[in-house]
């Protein structure tokens, strides 16, 4: 479920929900008669370089995992007022305000979000669990801090947590921005997964094989395939039914191994800071997995082809003009500093070859 909650119209619907939680039946009951408070909802600002923000997510206490999480960050003023400490209800009447009023960068919160949430497997969410239960949150709070810091290169940031026990179902019926905001995408469910074979399927082949088969059609034209995410503007991006072959849009490149990060560095998304910033590549294709996952396709620098997958049809990040002007503002920097290199080396050979 790529978001919990987000549809919540019957008591079916409600079970489903509560398995995400607990592990037992009678577990199940006390949560759906709202007697039990099976989840922690971890409530955490940053505030950092002069933007801030807040993260919000639910880790069930019976099956020890993160169910949903949220991030909001941009340099709203409303941002800085918001008091982690307020009562859930408070506050997220004032995170939707802050959403409405603008200054929201959804790039630099999905950004934030992600990291946060690879930060957490199971392993560790087990360990904190256990810190939470014996009222110890500092080590949790520092952890949280290094993955925004290693995401960001931001070096100081201060941050204010507050966590409470509440049950599961309360949290999504009070959850207000689950239908106009995005959830940070788990990234621990496999973007492609095994389907059932379909009887129906030509010659009884899996759908899910013959999709395989035009991916690896897709990747052949290319010299490597680089698995990223999407930019996400839920509220100035562009919908997938309006995107055009050669349409530039933004994508967040993995930074979490060295690998990752060299493979960052040789598209431009490592900046000559350090710093981690979006690619521009230019969009082509756009296919829907058996699964009815997205997958979008565009070419990037050096040959590659980036290949990004939503679960969701979400809009997408595209480039201003100003996006494009620095761009291109870039490429002259550079096309100048070469050639200023090449003159300086034929001058040095000239020198030489007349002193012969």
């Amino acid at each position: 479920m790529s978001n919990p909650g987000e549809n919540i119209n019957n008591p079916e619907e409600y079970v489903k929900l509560t398995w995400e939680s607990v592990e037992t039946p009678e577990d199940a009951d006390l949560v759906i008669s709202r007697v039990k408070k099976d989840v922690y909802l971890i409530k955490l600002y940053i505030d950092m370089s002069g933007k801030n923000g807040f993260i919000y997510f639910i880790m069930a206490e019976g099956t020890r995992k993160i169910i949903t999480m949220y991030s909001i960050f941009g340099t709203s003023g409303i941002l800085r007022k918001i008091n982690p400490f307020e009562n859930f209800d408070g506050m997220i009447l004032d995170l939707e305000k802050a959403v409405r009023g603008g200054g929201i960068e959804d790039t630099l919160s999905e950004r934030i979000g992600r990291a946060i949430f690879r930060s957490l497997p199971h392993e560790k969410v087990i360990e904190f669990i256990s810190q939470i239960e014996l009222k110890q949150t500092k080590e949790f709070t520092t952890y949280m801090e290094e993955a925004v810091k290693q995401e960001t290169s931001i070096k100081a940031l201060r941050s204010t947590i507050d966590i409470e026990k509440m049950n599961s179902l309360d949290f999504y019926d009070k959850n207000k921005l689950k239908s106009t905001y995005p959830a940070v995408r788990n990234p621990f469910i496999p973007d492609i997964v095994e389907m059932e074979k379909d009887t129906n399927a030509e010659n009884g082949e899996n759908p899910l094989d013959i999709f395989n088969g035009t991916l690896q059609e897709i990747f052949k034209g290319f010299s490597r395939v680089v698995s990223c995410n999407v930019g996400i503007s839920p509220l100035n991006g562009m919908e997938f039914a309006k995107l055009k072959e050669g349409q530039a849009i933004f994508f967040n490149l993995p930074v979490t191994t060295s690998e990752e990060q060299s493979i960052a560095r040789d598209l431009g998304g490592i900046d000559d800071k350090g710093k981690f910033k979006p690619i521009i590549g230019k969009f082509f294709k756009i296919l829907t997995s058996p699964k009815k996952e997205f997958h979008i396709f565009a070419t990037g620098s050096n040959g590659v082809v980036l290949h990004a997958i939503e679960k969701n049809p979400v809009k997408i990040s595209v480039p201003s003009d100003d996006d494009f002007k620095e761009e291109i503002h870039k490429s002259n920097t550079l096309l100048y500093f070469i050639l200023v290199v090449l003159i300086l080396l034929i001058g040095v050979l000239l020198s030489s070859f007349i002193k012969k």
